[in-house]
């Protein structure tokens, strides 16, 4: 009889010896998955703007450069700057700076708006130049920097289109 109850007990304390080991591996593993996932996080935010989702977003905001039309003939990331070469077609190029500053400012603004992963975005814009053959060609010819600092900082509101450029950095003109 006491072999008997003694062989139960024994099987008890096996038994929760087992939920033990199990529940603590358990736990473990699953810190484990934590820490793992902790540490892939700021490289998938970081590609974020890398998705075709967000790239299809940013050139739904800015524009397809067409024909007669501004906007984005492409768009490259490094880390987390976004590059953006900008077709921009002045009507008066007297009035580059204002018209550039109408047409820009509120698609940046919507961009940050909308995607808050964006930080830095480089960009490039190119302007037409009628040739010697009488054909027309597109030249680099401005660039600047735009921050999320800068958005944050800006009153947007009363932003005049002449002081667009004022609010960039690292602005550039070809020369």
């Amino acid at each position: 009889m006491k072999s008997h109850r003694l062989r139960k007990v024994l099987r008890l304390f096996v038994f929760l010896a087992i939920v033990v080991l199990v529940a603590g591996f358990s736990t473990v593993c699953k810190s484990k998955n934590a820490e793992m996932t902790e540490k892939a996080a700021p490289a998938g935010q970081a590609e974020m703007a890398e998705t075709p989702d967000t790239m299809a977003t940013l050139r739904a905001i800015l524009g397809e450069a067409k024909e007669d039309f501004p906007g984005v003939q492409d768009i490259e990331q490094t880390e987390s700057e976004l590059i953006v070469y900008y077709r921009f077609i002045p009507k008066d190029p007297d009035a580059i700076q204002e018209e550039l500053g109408e047409d820009l400012a509120p698609k940046i603004k919507q961009v940050y708006e909308t995607d808050k992963a964006v930080d830095v975005i480089h960009f490039d814009v190119s302007i037409p130049f009628v040739e010697e053959t009488g054909g027309t060609s597109y030249k680099s010819q401005l660039s600047f920097v735009m921050t999320r600092k800068i958005f944050i900082e800006t009153d947007w509101i009363g932003l005049l289109s002449r002081d667009f450029l004022k609010v960039v950095q690292d602005l550039r003109a070809a020369e």
